[in-house]
């Protein structure tokens, strides 16, 4: 996504790295790394959110579609213990 907000039914998470503010890294993997976050801007503006951050330099061009594929179920999954997917890029 570039630049402004989320296309979710909400709207209201900015869909870039400049919505957020990295505030301490609460978990990592092989690739990526999970920090803790603050919005910047919208209306969401002052939330605290989870950012995950995935290395896609360390990935093979066939890891590309195992990305898209996680985000696909991160979209769709709605439970109470599992943290509710809001916007990537």
């Amino acid at each position: 996504m570039e630049g402004g907000y989320s296309a979710d039914t909400s709207t209201k998470w900015p869909s870039n790295a400049d919505g957020y503010t990295l505030l301490s890294r609460i978990g990592h993997g092989a690739f990526a790394t999970v920090y803790k976050a603050k919005v910047n801007s919208g209306p969401a503006a002052s939330s605290e959110v989870a950012v995950k951050v995935i290395e896609l330099e360390e990935f093979a061009d066939s890891s590309l579609e195992e990305i898209r594929r996680e985000l696909q179920m991160m979209k769709m999954c709605r439970h109470e213990n599992v943290i509710a997917y809001h916007a990537s890029w």
